[in-house]
């Protein structure tokens, strides 16, 4: 994500999937009410790293049309690397160097490598351009018209000025150029090339990454690779508390969206607790997901517990309702002696999911059951 602050307002950038980009524009107090032309420039990263965009709000004028007194527009232009920079500076009035946020000289070196490999003739233009404002219906998802490959422009009457706007860039990436692309990050990833950030681990081994990929799948990643962390200068960061193949599976989820040894190594548990920690919610769906396949009578009361202690809630629910469900078997077990003695909170609950079932008929079943209910008879 990308933040620029000036006297034309606030800029925040972010990917929010595959090649569909939103520019949020809170513009400043001069921008709201005095006619004239304001300019911001944004760079993307992620899947459309290396591309400048310059984006004015042309506030025209203020009629006397007492329905739409506003008279608006918004044009939007890619900067090509083959422009001159006195171009640039003439159309936006600031430098080239104005619309990259300031990083680490390492960074820019090892992302020019990577960016190298898109050239100028495959960065196809968005698919769409539209605009969207909350404090104005009249406008909301209003489509821009396209000039040519690199200019779209969008002119509107409305009853109010905007305050703000989100500017909405969509590539249309297709499932099969998503694939593509997931599939290259991910070799990647597993061949180790142009990694420009390293983990280290307590045990001497190193995994390489690339700020990209991290800083889109993770907003902590996003935050310490752009701040005044020192993670942000040197791209070494220190791993202490995981183990490198759980970190390895952590890595490559949000290089492919998934963790392949997750069932077969049981490592659901910690890894959920990994991805809460980095912020990486995908990876702790999956693992919910497969916490509920492996849900059973020797694991409930164990999954109950660690389930309300990290907060998984979906989890948490679906174990609560198994427990009600099997009860009669679990009560017995030595496990629901000490919830009792440790976490009567849960045993509460637990009763009261049995509660609800036996208001609706839904009495707990085991053979045990069956069994004291024959010799009672």
């Amino acid at each position: 994500m990308n933040k620029k602050m000036s006297d034309n307002g606030l800029t925040n950038v972010e990917e929010v999937r595959l090649g569909l980009y939103r520019v949020n524009w809170s513009f400043s107090a001069k921008m709201k009410t005095n006619v004239g032309a304001y300019t911001t420039v944004f760079a993307l990263r992620g899947s459309q790293f290396g591309r400048i965009y310059i984006i004015t709000y042309d506030f025209l004028c203020k009629t006397f049309n007492e329905m739409e007194p506003y008279y608006f527009s918004f044009t939007l232009k890619e900067y090509s690397s083959s422009e001159s920079d006195s171009s640039y500076s003439q159309l936006t009035g600031v430098g080239v160097q104005a619309a990259q946020p300031s990083e680490p000289k390492r960074q820019k070196i090892d992302e020019a490598s990577v960016s190298s490999q898109v050239t100028e003739r495959e960065k196809l233009p968005p698919l769409k351009v539209s605009l969207d404002n909350g404090d104005n219906f009249l406008f909301m998802g209003a489509e821009f018209n396209q000039v040519n490959s690199k200019l779209w422009e969008k002119r509107i009457f409305s009853k109010d000025n905007p305050k703000n706007v989100a500017l909405w860039i969509d590539f249309g990436n297709s499932e099969l150029n998503e694939n593509k692309i997931v599939k290259g990050l991910a070799g990647m990833f597993y061949s180790q090339t142009l990694c420009d950030v390293h983990f280290h681990f307590k045990n001497g081994q190193t995994i390489g990454a690339h700020v990209i990929v991290l800083s889109t799948g993770s907003p902590v990643f996003a935050t310490m690779f752009q701040s005044s962390f020192i993670e942000s200068k040197t791209r070494i960061v220190n791993i202490e508390d995981i183990e490198p193949e759980v970190f390895r599976q952590l890595l490559i989820c949000l290089y492919t969206g998934k963790a392949p040894k997750m069932k077969e190594n049981g490592l659901a548990r910690q890894l959920y607790e990994d991805a809460d920690k980095y912020g990486i919610e995908n990876l702790k769906k999956e693992c919910v997901e497969e916490l509920l396949n492996q849900l059973s009578v020797g694991n409930a009361i164990e999954l109950l517990i660690w389930s309300d202690f990290h907060s998984a809630t979906k989890l948490f629910k679906s174990t609560l309702k198994f427990i009600a469900k099997n009860f009669a078997t679990l009560v017995s077990k030595p496990e629901w002696m000490e919830m009792m003695k440790n976490r009567p909170d849960l045993c509460l609950k637990a009763n009261q999911k049995i509660a609800q079932r036996m208001k609706h008929g839904q009495f707990p079943y085991s053979k045990e059951f069956e069994q004291d209910s024959d010799d009672i008879a």
